[in-house]
């Protein structure tokens, strides 16, 4: 008989599922799941907002990068090469 595998999704599905009942312990329920408090406060949060889409994966690529150079300076530096000639 196969091991049975279970997915992140349904792994987060069946703790959300459990989170909600008020007769099991939070701090028991996320140490059988292996996770931490602030995960599983997570997972309850984006599930209340999104029902199960907010229980799929984020992206954790910055939104932003900060030393990336702004289309306004880029266009500074354009016009002022043309102003004064140098390259």
């Amino acid at each position: 008989m196969p091991w049975l595998e279970v997915t992140k999704m349904e792994k987060k599905i069946k703790f959300v599922g459990r989170a909600f009942d008020k007769l099991e312990s939070f701090t028991e329920l996320y140490r059988e799941f292996g996770i931490n408090t602030k995960t599983g406060y997570k997972w309850k949060k984006r599930f209340l907002a999104k029902g199960r889409l907010g229980l799929a994966e984020l992206s954790r690529k910055p939104a932003g990068n900060p030393s990336r150079v702004g289309q306004e300076t880029i266009c500074e530096i354009i016009r002022t090469e043309l102003v004064t000639g140098q390259r």
